[in-house]
């Protein structure tokens, strides 16, 4: 950080500043995307990356036009400012306002103005968790235009969790004396996407007047004014869009580009621009208290309402596909549900009419009222405090309460998708220094396991296995498309009979080779097909690499997909992706197994009746790794015996888990003890990056999408050797 400050102060032109400034930048983004060594750890490079992210470029913007200097206390204030470490997504606050507005009033009024802040910021984020947990609906199961409607509707206004945390840090701010400007004005009463642009963030949207949309005005304004407004408007949402996803990598340090973003801001920035060009031909009325006004304006907030939920649903959904479905689906719905949903509208917006001319009509005594409650500050607060204090000694006594207090369990959305857009996942909890009021806690791995089993194209199976995927289904898991094959298994169509001139290789594994968290075109056995059919593929050799693989399966599991379902495809080879867990997991598995009576195959009960294995034996830890154990040299057994009653030859595969415990050894000694010939081992494959940056998640070890790349990279190079393989220039 100090680095940083230093080179905006370095003797040379403000040119080479900024481009020493920007090679520091992309210096911290090649850390954070692990392609560089960092000398600090991954959440110790994110807090210092969002300290700087704006507040470097807003600094480098005024230091030129700096009338007053400030003192070096002063400069280093601005850029460490305190709430920030435990606020990754801050407001950017300006660096004149910050300086000028630094005790500009008397300073008990200033603290209380602050402590005002943060309790209003407490009941906004209570408020955006009651929706959350108890109106929002899963955005998977909406069956018609009603829950269309609501889902659009509170999912907007959700937005009020964003409004509580950077009041909240405004707050903040104010107790240590800067009196900065509030953030927000009203932004659910906006009259046109012009307007909610001036209401909504107010610090960002001054921020982009400046950097943005000042300097592209000023350039182009020569040729006409409506030219240089039209053309500065839409550099200004470009940016706009730009920033966002800049937040978003310096925040999360993941690929933040999405169709679903392009889409909103791009549409955004449109509407913005009509509406701009439209308020700059027309005058503004002054509000009155008149029913010709009140019914015109109030038509207005509530039309920019609907439309914003609308527009702000599709940056929330996962894909456009999801929300093109879930648009079908009220479309698709019987009129009578429509005309309901119509007069519903229409309720809302007679009343918010009424209202508005109420309070039109009695707006000196609303002033002078809402005056007198704010002088009562301490009752106010009091009174605010009590309700809060009131909340935590009812949490005990009701689950629903606690669930929105604590904020600690999923949502229906959560259990099925794990992604509600773009601030849901920019503002959760990451194991890191953040505050537990940021938001959902994810480290609930049982709600993980809970989330994959109940996604709608997943259905219980009455086999060893004990679930399996619907043919042809699609759904979004932690946040990535999904989809199902005719077969019922995660990859493209193939024919069962295999085609002439092929290579056939079955992949069976667990959820890192299904491609937990990754999308259909990121998992690596989709790249490997790819890049080795592009690479050595001819008329006369094709590869196919067929992905079997589901979450939670091991060696006993596989020996019956094998026998069930997978020698029917003519397999020439068999990959076998060993993920070397403990051996305990073999028996937690049977143990469940065994609970929900599922059927197992007649070799593999057998030997539960030898060995004498029960759920009751299966409880103590001690138990399970002993059987375990013994399981596990069932499976790696029968796994071999199936593949030769097929002639199909076996790849033993060790794929090394990122940031986790491995157990190769015992695992390579098993594939020794049943002559397993052909072995491909991916041993240090993650050596050279940084591990945790390979996670979907901090606290989700599976491969993300770069992992995936560098397993395929690495196979490749590995498959290359065993089929000895030659170019196709070269190939006879």
């Amino acid at each position: 950080g100090f680095a940083m400050l230093g080179i905006c102060h370095l003797p040379v032109a403000m040119g080479w500043r900024k481009l020493l400034a920007l090679g520091m930048a992309i210096a911290l983004g090649l850390m954070t995307l692990g392609y560089i060594p960092s000398f600090m750890s991954t959440y110790q490079l994110r807090i210092v990356t969002t300290l700087l992210m704006f507040r470097t470029i807003l600094y480098l913007y005024e230091l030129p036009y700096e009338k007053e200097p400030a003192n070096i206390w002063q400069r280093i204030n601005y850029f460490f400012l305190l709430p920030n470490i435990i606020l990754p997504l801050f407001p950017i606050v300006d660096y004149q306002k910050h300086k000028k507005n630094y005790y500009n009033d008397n300073d008990l009024k200033i603290y209380q103005s602050g402590i005002n802040l943060i309790l209003w910021s407490l009941v906004c984020i209570l408020m955006y968790r009651f929706l959350y947990h108890f109106v929002v609906p899963n955005q998977l199961r909406l069956d018609g235009v009603r829950e269309v409607t609501l889902y659009v509707a509170t999912t907007y206004l959700t937005v009020i969790r964003l409004v509580g945390l950077l009041t909240l840090a405004v707050g903040v701010l104010r107790l240590f004396g800067y009196n900065l400007p509030k953030i927000f004005n009203y932004m659910f009463f906006a009259s046109s996407f012009a307007d909610l642009f001036r209401r909504i963030n107010i610090y960002w949207k001054d921020f982009l007047m400046k950097v943005c949309y000042y300097p592209a005005y000023f350039r182009v304004r020569k040729v006409t004014p409506a030219y240089a407004l039209t053309i500065a408007t839409l550099v200004t949402f470009f940016f706009t869009w730009f920033f966002h996803v800049y937040q978003w990598f310096w925040v999360l340090g993941t690929n933040p580009l999405s169709e679903t973003g392009m889409v909103y801001w791009g549409i955004f920035g449109i509407v913005a621009t009509l509406n701009t060009l439209s308020e700059k031909k027309n005058k503004r009325i002054k509000p009155k208290a008149e029913w010709g006004f009140v019914f015109k304006h109030a038509s207005k907030v509530v039309m920019t309402f609907l439309a914003m939920a609308l527009l702000y649903s599709i940056w929330m959904a996962p894909t456009l596909q999801v929300w093109v479905s879930m648009l079908v689906t009220a479309l698709k719905d019987h009129w009578t549900n429509w005309l309901y949903v119509g007069g519903m509208l229409i309720s809302i917006y007679l009343v918010g009419s009424i209202l508005y001319y109420v309070y039109l009509k009695n707006f000196l005594q609303w002033k002078n009222f809402w005056k007198k409650v704010y002088s009562q500050n301490n009752l106010l607060n009091c009174s605010l405090l009590a309700l809060l204090i009131g909340f935590t000694f009812m949490q005990n006594q009701s689950k629903e309460l606690n669930t929105f207090i604590l904020n600690k369990e999923f949502n229906s959305n959560d259990i099925n998708t794990e992604y509600s857009g773009y601030y849901s996942e920019i503002l959760n909890i990451h194991n890191d220094v953040s505050s537990r009021i940021w938001g959902r806690d994810f480290t609930n791995k049982k709600g993980r396991l809970e989330k994959f089993t109940a996604l709608d194209i997943v259905r219980p199976a009455d086999n060893i296995i004990g679930h399996e995927f619907i043919p042809n289904g699609k759904s979004i898991f932690k946040g990535k498309m999904i989809s199902i094959n005719s077969w019922g298994f995660r990859d493209k169509e193939y024919a069962q009979i295999k085609p002439p001139n092929t290579i056939r290789i079955a992949i069976v594994g667990a959820s890192p080779t299904m491609g937990s968290g990754v999308a259909d075109d990121e998992v690596f056995e989709a790249l490997i097909e790819k890049q080795i059919n592009e690479k050595y593929g001819n008329d006369t050799l094709q590869f196919e690499f067929l992905n079997f693989a589901q979450a939670s399966l091991c060696a006993y599991q596989h020996t019956y997909q094998i026998e069930s379902t997978i020698h029917k495809f003519q397999p020439d080879y068999v990959m076998f992706i060993e993920h070397c867990r403990g051996f305990a997991g073999f028996s937690k598995k049977l143990k469940r197994t065994l609970e929900e009576d599922k059927k197992v195959y007649p070799e593999l009960q057998t030997f539960i009746e030898q060995h004498q294995i029960s759920t009751d034996v299966l409880k103590t830890e001690t138990q399970q790794a002993q059987k375990g154990s013994l399981l596990a040299d069932f499976g790696y057994r029968t796994l071999k015996e199936v593949c030769d009653k097929y002639q199909i030859k076996l790849i033993w595969t060790y794929l090394p888990p990122p940031n986790k415990e491995h157990f190769f050894e015992q695992y390579e000694v098993l594939a020794d003890r049943y002559n397993y010939q052909h072995r491909i081992t991916l041993e240090g494959i993650y050596d050279n990056y940084n591990q945790k940056l390979l996670q979907v998640a901090p606290d989700d070890r599976h491969p993300n999408e770069w992992a995936h790349r560098i397993i395929a990279e690495q196979l490749l190079e590995k498959l290359e050797d065993f089929f000895q393989l030659v170019p196709k220039q070269n190939n006879h």
